[in-house]
């Protein structure tokens, strides 16, 4: 499972305050790896929309265009 999912899974739906407290507080709590991990992983669901448009705001797929990409970049390491 990606970082990216598993913070928001901590992170309820509910609308936050705009200041992204809730969110902070999470990330607060990863090492500092993870945060980053989260933040490129972020990036990248965005950068989806371009190519897939609204298909991109389903987390499932996410999911999956994460881990396709985390896979493509092993093989590149090996």
């Amino acid at each position: 499972m990606s970082v990216y999912a598993e913070v928001s899974k901590m992170v309820p739906s509910t609308p936050d305050d705009g200041y992204n407290v809730l969110l902070d507080m999470e990330l607060g709590k990863l090492a500092t790896g993870d945060r980053e991990l989260f933040h490129q992983e972020a990036l990248y669901c965005v950068s989806l929309y371009r190519t897939y448009g609204a298909k991109a705001d389903d987390d499932e797929f996410c999911e999956q265009k994460i881990m396709e990409r985390f896979a493509e970049e092993e093989a590149a390491r090996s």
